[in-house]
């Protein structure tokens, strides 16, 4: 009950903290009542007004300067800062949609900003995320807060990358999909960026959900981190 109620409560503050940023970006993008209606009423019009109140967001969040600063990473303490998984070998299909996942993925929540539309541009979308490939799957696992940037660079340590949202979906069908959570896992691919964010996979006994959290986001105990044995 106590870890249910603090969930309650992370989720408020989340929620609050969004919203008075998200009015705001309104308010400077002059963005009116009339056209706030229209992200619920008018689904492509509201995608295109909500992507640019998300840019409005992401540009008023503070730098990682004037943030409290995550732990310093040094290159001899690196394999202090995570944990890692035995390997897997998955093979992904870079080619099936966002959208024609959804039947195997028994979704609680997906995110409607993590679809093919938005995910295909070509500064998302990697060079490599086409046709059907076998990858070699790592699960990096922190244990101290830690950035993004410091996540990546244990990555690329071992000759791996971060792995991306096409990615991320396929370890979840093959390896994640039938196993029971009695607590709450996140994972992360921090691979796609889209409007400075990316996704992730909320997992837990009730629900399973597909959303975006911020790339500058300082990263805890609580996440995990899906990497892919570098191959270019």
């Amino acid at each position: 009950m106590a870890a249910k109620n603090k969930d309650i409560v992370l989720g408020a503050r989340w929620t609050a903290g969004f919203m008075t940023n998200f009015l705001a970006a309104a308010e400077r993008a002059g963005v009116g009542f009339e056209e706030l209606h229209r992200l619920g009423m008018d689904k492509e019009k509201g995608a295109a007004l909500l992507a640019k109140l998300m840019q409005e967001v992401i540009a008023a969040r503070p730098s990682r300067q004037q943030k409290a600063a995550p732990v310093a990473v040094a290159p001899a303490e690196i394999c202090e800062t995570c944990e890692t998984s035995v390997s897997v070998f998955i093979d992904v299909n870079y080619d099936l949609s966002f959208e024609g996942r959804d039947a195997k993925l028994k979704l609680t929540y997906h995110n409607s900003s993590v679809v093919d539309a938005n995910f295909k541009a070509s500064d998302v979308l990697r060079s490599f995320e086409h046709g059907m490939a076998q990858r070699e799957f790592k699960v990096y696992r922190p244990k101290r807060r830690i950035s993004s940037e410091a996540v990546i660079a244990l990555m690329k340590k071992d000759g791996f990358r971060p792995a991306t949202a096409r990615e991320l979906l396929a370890y979840y069908v093959d390896q994640l999909l039938a196993q029971k959570f009695e607590r709450w896992f996140l994972f992360v691919a921090l691979g796609t960026v889209w409007l400075g964010c990316v996704v992730y996979l909320r997992l837990d006994p009730a629900n399973r959900s597909l959303d975006l959290d911020t790339f500058d986001s300082d990263w805890y105990t609580d996440h995990e981190f899906l990497a892919v044995r570098e191959s270019e």
